[in-house]
């Protein structure tokens, strides 16, 4: 199932040739510490505790200033994979547009 989820061409950035040819062509179940040691995710979480951490998460990233990480999630997306002229422009034009923009939002940090 994962070429049509990008396995073939997303994941090959992210692991390399071989790890993913391995979970491609073998099509074996992986276990959740291979993934986090592989860079696939960042974290692996219990079940039992998986509703508490979803909550954590969600509570951290609502206190953050919402249009700016939407933009940052966009450059960060964009920038992936652009060549390093490329990227290093778009992210000067973005901090251009960020500064210039009196956004209604207080700064995070003042909430937390």
């Amino acid at each position: 199932m994962t070429p049509g989820w990008g396995g073939t061409t997303r994941m090959i950035r992210y692991i390399g040739r071989r790890r993913t040819k391995e979970i491609n062509m073998l099509g074996a179940l992986q276990s959740a510490q291979r993934g986090v040691d592989w860079g696939l995710f960042n974290a692996t979480v219990p079940d039992a505790d998986v509703d508490s951490e979803v909550e954590r998460f969600i509570d951290m990233i609502l206190v953050k200033n919402q249009q700016t990480l939407r933009q940052l999630k966009f450059v960060l997306n964009k920038n992936a994979d652009a060549d390093m002229a490329t990227a290093l422009a778009f992210e000067v034009m973005n901090e251009v547009i960020t500064s210039s923009n009196n956004w209604r939002e207080e700064p995070a940090d003042s909430r937390c």
